[in-house]
């Protein structure tokens, strides 16, 4: 898996299926990861695509890039890959071929349909299972970017098991800016919510609603609206 055998763990993937293959001229290389959950193959998906990708309609999202076709569909993450001449035919026929078979289109995470749409930046989400931010007790959460006053601010929804854990999620948040800059309540955003900064995570605001933690990482103007109707969809 050329070193990114970790990366597929961390998602739970459960079995690859690989084949090589030659049509004419083109080697066609085909790799069918099966994620176990469609939340898991969006999360792996998504870690390796770009949003200036060049996109194409074909199963749950695809992409293309020089050489090579990945697609998500359902719980399957499927990457192909040609070297030859005239090679974008071949890859689009293996790819309509196991899209075909893999049937179900399938659809995005529930949680991805659910954020905001306004100001958002197409294909940011993302899905991370270990440490988002680099704070274990976030995981898993997702992550969107959105552009306001030309400046990006990013969303991040953590999801714990249960209210009382999202709120115990938004305790250790408040307690770790406390140690390491400020936190202090902000009302204005709803019961519970917080307003917080340090030198080298920059500042945030965040609240509990529900099993979510909701937090907007570099606030500029508009973002708390952003995090308001988050927390209003995902009740």
């Amino acid at each position: 898996m050329d070193g990114a055998a970790d990366a597929f763990l961390s998602y739970d993937f459960q079995t690859l299926l690989h084949r090589e293959f030659r049509a004419g001229e083109v080697e066609l290389t085909v790799d069918v990861f099966d994620m176990d959950t469609p939340e898991n193959a969006f999360g792996m998906y998504a870690a390796e695509r770009a949003p200036w990708y060049y996109f194409i309609p074909l199963g749950t999202e695809a992409y293309r890039t020089e050489a090579a076709l990945n697609l998500l569909q359902g719980r399957y993450y499927v990457k192909l890959q040609a070297f030859g001449p005239n090679i974008d035919p071949v890859l689009d026929q293996f790819a309509r071929g196991i899209s075909a078979k893999i049937g179900d289109n399938g659809s995005f995470p529930d949680l991805v349909q659910k954020l905001p749409q306004t100001h958002l930046k197409r294909r940011s989400e993302q899905y991370l299972v270990k440490d988002p931010l680099g704070h274990p007790f976030l995981r898993p959460a997702y992550l969107a970017t959105y552009n306001l006053e030309n400046q990006e601010s990013m969303l991040l929804v953590s999801i714990a098991a249960n209210e009382a854990e999202a709120q115990q999620r938004l305790k250790q948040l408040d307690q770790h800016f406390r140690e390491t800059g400020k936190s202090e309540a902000a009302p204005e955003l709803g019961a519970g919510a917080i307003r917080a900064s340090n030198s080298f995570e920059g500042k945030l605001i965040a609240q509990a609603k529900g099993r979510y933690l909701i937090a907007m990482f570099n606030p500029v103007a508009g973002a708390p609206e952003i995090l308001k109707e988050a927390a209003e969809r995902l009740k």
